[in-house]
């Protein structure tokens, strides 16, 4: 098997280069769906706390969350399209 360069054309035919395509997938399912899982923990977190009138400690558990999703955006992302890619790679 070649290793596949950066600047080609991606393997999966997006028509994107490499580099901003599938280079960018996460290694594997498992750690996806464990992110997926912490984030989710997360926003419910924050929504039981809003139901028990803490909406307070719900802000800063979803400033905690935004926190963890922008370390995930990168700047290749031209729309919202690509950046769903954080979420929908199953």
């Amino acid at each position: 098997m070649t290793k596949i360069g950066r600047n080609q054309l991606c393997p999966c035919g997006s028509g994107k280069k490499y580099k901003k395509c599938c280079l960018i997938k996460p290694k594997s399912d498992s750690q996806l769906l464990k992110k997926r899982d912490e984030l989710d923990i997360l926003m419910e977190k924050g929504w039981s706390l809003v139901q028990e009138n803490q909406t307070t400690k719900a802000c800063d558990v979803w400033l905690e969350l935004w926190d963890s999703l922008k370390k995930r955006f990168k700047p290749e992302f031209r729309d919202v399209k690509e950046a769903e890619t954080i979420f929908f790679r199953l």
